[in-house]
């Protein structure tokens, strides 16, 4: 990207969220990056990190009206926060039913919400959600996370054909398996061979990618997949 952006990004302290940041940041942008966290990245002049919780809907309108109020250069914002949501339905209680759902769509609906009438006002800017390969196959113990990122990929399309009108780009980013902390509490996890897995920098490169395009081009849906999907399940503490 030639021309600087200011990036606001959900989900930014860690996994693909700090890669996506991190090669912003390498390429002279700014980023306002939103985390529920505690901030990882090493303090740097174009980061503006926000400690947020998305699953606060309540106050995430006003939150979004300072940042925007005090960053009103703000041309781009990444969708990406969510959390694992693994299991066999009748594992999950209705609370947590809500609250990966919450998590999963809510949040990122909310969000657009509140920032679509900002990026209207820009000549050209950028609203990019980042689903999972669960927004268009299902597997077997997924039936939440791919429920939620089912419908995340149609709210996407839905204002993709509604943002065109005033420059605002809809992108879904869809990755296959990805080496981060996503599976640290799950039961499986991707091989261990090169293949296996498509690294977090990768999918930064691709955002960056739709981020640098030209203003009468947009990437609708973009799926990132490793060569060779191959899943492991974990052998159970104790094990050996």
């Amino acid at each position: 990207m030639s021309q600087q952006r200011c990036i606001l990004m959900t989900g930014a302290s860690s996994g693909i969220g700090k890669s996506i940041c991190d090669q912003l940041l390498q390429g002279g942008h700014q980023v306002i990056g939103l985390s529920r966290h505690p901030v990882r990245q090493e303090p740097h002049e174009n980061h503006t990190p926000v400690s947020f919780d998305l699953r606060n809907l309540a106050e995430l309108p006003a939150t979004l009206k300072t940042i925007l109020e005090q960053h009103p250069q703000v041309d781009g914002v990444i969708s990406n926060a969510g959390t694992p949501a693994m299991g066999g339905l009748e594992q999950w209680s209705a609370t947590a039913l809500n609250d990966a759902i919450q998590m999963n769509l809510t949040s990122h609906m909310a969000l657009a919400r509140y920032v679509m009438p900002h990026l209207r006002q820009k000549n050209t800017s950028d609203l990019i959600f980042m689903a999972s390969e669960a927004s268009h196959a299902t597997s077997k113990n997924g039936a939440v996370y791919c429920a939620a990122k089912f419908g995340l990929r149609g709210f996407a399309q839905v204002l993709r054909q509604e943002g065109a009108s005033s420059g605002v780009r809809v992108s879904t980013v869809m990755p296959g398996f990805v080496r981060t902390p996503f599976f640290d509490d799950l039961n499986f996890e991707p091989g261990e061979e090169r293949d296996n897995a498509i690294t977090p920098e990768s999918i930064a490169e691709t955002v960056c990618h739709i981020l640098s395009a030209p203003a009468n081009v947009v990437f609708d849906e973009v799926r990132v997949s490793p060569l060779k999907k191959v899943l492991v399940r974990k052998k159970p503490s104790g094990d050996a």
